[in-house]
């Protein structure tokens, strides 16, 4: 009984992290700490040396505590790069000032709102629902607050990293586990706050990474179907190194070639990834509407290999009067125009496909290289740190010759399904190796087998310690009940059609808003005096953040208002159009719910660029209406 008492308070001791995440999150004092959390997100050499000591340290440990430190260590890193993304209001991408989403986050953002309130998704999320649906589940028990749906992203991914890191411990000693961490995070922490994706593929994939790593001797053990699925289910979340799949079949069926039922095990592991196809497809179905084509983004891609690997935007410039087609019309469009390049010129096509080898191992490309997520502040530095990396990886793959069978061949097995993707998981386009989320974990594990190999003589021993536990299982059964079943039950109602209150000009139009908390960018004339912190801003700071984006008709008129304004995101809820609204004058609103509005429409040009990116609204006038 005494001993069932402590466990249950060590599992209780879990929740203390959390505690002091929402002391960290709600920090807005002008610290130390406040270049801490900057330096952990956007720092290399300073962050690098902090995570190497705790983590390395935590590692040394052999007694009970020494999994919550883990998790307290790892949840504190991610959330002081949450804190850094807030603190220092840069905008990046898919993010406004470190907090209103833009491009790729803003769709898969205003389709989650969308569906919570009664529509369906875009042709944008519904090819590709699997996180639209995550990030409808999260906005509803977030109240589709930005700040707090960031922060519940955020954890899940540090539990999934914490979950990872731990079972890697069974296979490599301390050295090679830190690094393994390290590398993990320099990746990770790039999506932190953004709503993309990579961050579901992450959570999926180190999930499936840790269980398939655990049960390599055990392949009739029901949750090495599990692990099998997880990985298939993040590829068709965050479309990527798809060959893994036949791959790992292939690995299955030379583990137990002496076996008598090995086609068993191999046909339930086929149908595991056919599984996770089938409900994408259904998915796809539900959440749509009209006809989408699963992965139509594809065709962009290929249609920059035939270009000779121009990149997947070639078809923007080549072909923009295509963009004014409905989104199935235009997939059939490309795909036609693709065969026609190929079949004329082939040898583009090839080359094409050929230069996505070289992006991945020349170190002078510091965005597109495997490793070039771990990007230190200088450039001697940064040519050292890939070279050590793909040296270390050179001796990863020669220690395997000299390790356990199964983990030899599971890696190496893996690691030729990423390589045969590589040609159609192109990377000038999609930096700092965004597409290769899912598959990560595999790649990372090559250096840190080197490193272990490297320092065997000064650590024999790996720390055998807990395996996976019940806690596991269950937060991989809440990532399935937030991706795949509460999503069904959270559709909503319309339930406004028109405006019923405010009578608005001629050249006004007419919207209704949801008006969120902890959802909008606030700016403030420079005599203010206050410390830059999200969502509040001088000026002159988000100008220089928001004068990082292209896009001049939305980025000029928003440059051009005098502050104090707020600019917020969202859809209108009259025609479930995704707009950015600005509400200009100090007396912002903190009355949060729905509201009636009239505003001026800030027209874009004709630019296939433009096609995705909400309409621009300046509100004059507007009224509550409702909660």
């Amino acid at each position: 009984m005494n001993k069932i008492s402590i466990k249950k308070l060590l599992e209780l001791l879990y929740l203390l992290p959390l505690f002091f995440l929402l002391l960290v999150l709600n920090d807005r004092s002008a610290s130390l700490f406040r270049q801490l959390y900057i330096q952990v997100r956007y720092g290399f050499s300073v962050t690098v040396i902090i995570i190497s000591l705790s983590v390395f340290a935590i590692f040394q440990i052999r007694n009970k505590y020494r999994d919550i430190l883990l998790f307290t260590v790892i949840l504190f890193f991610y959330t002081f790069t949450l804190a850094g993304v807030w603190a220092s209001g840069r905008s990046e991408p898919t993010m406004i000032s470190g907090l209103i989403p833009i491009v790729d986050g803003e769709n898969y953002y205003t389709d989650a709102l969308r569906w919570l309130n009664g529509g369906s998704f875009s042709s944008y999320s519904a090819k590709r629902p699997i996180f639209t649906a995550f990030l409808s589940t999260i906005a509803k028990v977030s109240g589709q607050s930005i700040q707090v749906m960031q922060a519940v992203i955020m954890v899940l991914m540090a539990i999934s990293s914490y979950f990872s890191c731990k079972e890697i411990t069974k296979v490599i000693n301390p050295f090679g586990s830190t690094l393994f961490f390290i590398l993990i995070f320099l990746y990770s922490r790039q999506y932190i706050g953004c709503f993309l994706s990579e961050t579901i593929g992450l959570i999926l994939g180190l999930s499936g990474f840790a269980l398939l790593i655990r049960q390599r001797n055990d392949l009739r053990h029901w949750s090495f179907n599990l692990s099998i699925f997880l990985i298939a289910l993040a590829l068709n979340a965050r479309a990527g190194t798809f060959f893994i799949l036949p791959l790992l079949l292939f690995w299955i069926y030379r583990t137990q070639k002496n076996e008598k039922n090995r086609w068993k095990i191999v046909i339930s592991s086929f149908f595991c990834m056919s599984m996770a196809f089938l409900i994408n497809s259904l998915l796809i179905q539900y959440f749509g509407n009209g006809q989408n084509i699963p992965f139509s983004n594809f065709a962009y891609i290929l249609y920059g290999l035939a270009r000779g690997g121009s990149g997947w935007s070639q078809i923007l410039t080549d072909h923009p009067e295509l963009f004014t087609l409905e989104e199935f019309q235009l997939t059939k469009e490309i795909w036609s125009l693709t065969q026609q390049l190929i079949l004329q010129n082939p040898q583009n096509f090839i080359s094409g496909l050929l230069k996505q080898y070289v992006y991945l191992i020349d170190i002078s490309q510091t965005t597109k290289n495997i490793f070039s997520f771990a990007n230190p502040e200088t450039h001697s530095i940064s040519i050292f740190i890939q070279c050590s990396l793909y040296l270390l990886s050179l001796i990863g793959l020669f220690s395997l010759k000299k390790r356990d069978e199964r983990i030899s061949f599971l890696l190496l097995f893996s690691l030729v399904g990423i390589l045969l993707s590589v040609p159609f998981v192109t990377v000038q386009d999609t930096l700092f190796m965004r597409a290769y989320a899912v598959t990560m974990p595999f790649i990372i594990l090559l250096p840190c087998l080197g490193v272990d190999f490297a320092t065997k003589k000064i650590i024999l021993n790996t720390h055998q310690g807990e395996s996976i536990n019940n806690g596991f299982y269950a937060f991989i059964v809440l990532i399935l009940l937030i991706t795949l079943f509460l999503p069904l039950l959270l559709h909503g109602e319309n339930r406004f059609s028109s405006m019923e209150n405010l009578k608005c000009k001629r050249d006004e139009s007419s919207l209704v808003f949801s008006v969120n908390k902890n959802s909008s960018i606030r700016t403030f004339p420079e005599n203010y005096f206050f410390l830059d912190w999200a969502p509040n801003f001088h000026w002159s700071r988000f100008y220089q953040n928001i004068r990082v984006y292209s896009f001049s008709d939305f980025v000029d008129p928003l440059s051009e208002f005098d502050a104090p304004f707020e600019l917020r995101v969202g859809i209108n809820l009259i025609n479930d159009e995704d707009v950015y609204i600005v509400f200009q004058g100090e007396d912002f609103i903190d009355d949060y719910g729905f509201y009636e509005l009239c505003a001026k429409n800030i027209p874009y040009s004709d630019s296939p660029w433009m096609r995705e990116l909400a309409k621009l609204y300046i509100v004059n006038d507007y009224q509550r209406i409702g909660h």
